[in-house]
């Protein structure tokens, strides 16, 4: 009998842990504008990655592109990017608009 008078405190204990336990997690971790910022390198980086064998070769040297993404536009630069200045634009130009800027 006197269980049964227990449980509605026991329900309490419990429902007043699992808020307490929500509670301190969200303080004790990364907010959501670090969660945000985070994620946002995360993707940066991964965006200059190789992306393997589909990529384009580099039209000067011929050696592998990562994709890389300035302001205006998004290319395909040489891997070897100060030694060599190749690229291929992600969109419409491809080869012929890296060699007519690489000759400028």
């Amino acid at each position: 009998m006197e269980i049964i008078m227990m449980l509605p405190v026991i329900g309490a204990v419990v429902a007043g842990f699992l808020i307490l336990r929500k509670v301190l997690a969200e303080f004790g971790g990364p907010s959501r504008e670090e969660q945000y910022r985070l994620l946002e390198e995360e993707f940066k980086k991964a965006d200059n990655k190789i992306t393997g064998p589909n990529t384009p070769r580099c039209p000067l040297c011929g050696g592998d592109t990562e994709r890389f993404q300035y302001p205006h536009l998004r290319v395909w630069r040489c891997v070897d990017y100060p030694r060599c200045r190749g690229f291929v634009k992600a969109t419409k130009g491809g080869t012929r608009y890296s060699r007519k800027w690489h000759n400028r």
